[in-house]
């Protein structure tokens, strides 16, 4: 007797280990092709700025351009400074919009004092640093032959320096070395028998492109004088 063969479908479990195969052998490609769709839509995106890494500008510690801060904020620059022949922080603010420094007279430079936005203001910064100050007869005063800038910040800066007078406040940036070999001398002479010498040199420390420095050197003699 003879019978008719039937074909049986195999059982679960080896239909389930035929589909991880299956899967596992297209795999690969799979993640080949996403590797090339994420590439694509890298290229297609702009570049990124990193915006860090320093405190030089006042109004918002950062790298930000002056005419990017959204804070109101005057700078004067080492040209500048030269070109005034100036003695105090106060005689190089007396062009500063919003600012009036002839609270003593325009001849003292003893002191700095001075009105940002009408409030009172003698407290300065020091590359970012309060200097200290006693509020009577003690204050602290950077040379303008060791300056390289000022910076003064208009408004409400209580956020980021503290307590401040509401008008604003000054921030003096120091002299930077600098890779390249520049040097200058000049020599002084004024009113109350003044003598001034004013060194300055900047470059590279040995020669090594990881290492800079800047030398800043004065030498003054002047008769006292009641307004100094």
């Amino acid at each position: 007797m003879l019978s008719t063969g039937s074909t049986q479908l195999p059982s679960v479990p080896v239909a389930r280990h035929l589909l991880v195969l299956a899967t596992a052998a297209a795999l690969p490609a799979m993640v080949q092709a996403a590797d090339s769709s994420d590439s694509q839509v890298l290229e297609q995106q702009d570049d990124v700025v990193i915006t860090a890494q320093t405190y030089r500008n006042t109004g918002t510690k950062s790298s930000l351009e002056p005419e990017e801060t959204p804070q109101g904020i005057s700078i004067i620059d080492r040209e500048t400074l030269d070109l005034r022949g100036v003695s105090s922080i106060n005689e190089a603010m007396r062009y500063t919009p919003g600012v009036n420094t002839e609270l003593r007279g325009g001849s003292v430079v003893r002191m700095d004092q001075f009105t940002i936005r009408g409030f009172d203001n003698a407290q300065n910064f020091y590359d970012g640093l309060q200097l200290l100050y006693n509020d009577w007869n003690l204050q602290p005063q950077i040379d303008a032959a060791a300056i390289e800038q000022i910076e003064i910040f208009k408004g409400p800066t209580s956020v980021l320096y503290g307590a401040m007078p509401p008008g604003g406040m000054v921030n003096i940036i120091a002299k930077q070395p600098s890779h390249e070999e520049t040097g200058s001398i000049s020599a002084t002479v004024g009113s109350d028998n003044l003598q001034q010498t004013t060194i300055n040199k900047t470059g590279s420390l040995a020669g090594r492109d990881d290492l800079s420095y800047t030398f800043t050197g004065l030498t003054r003699k002047r008769q006292s004088s009641s307004n100094c």
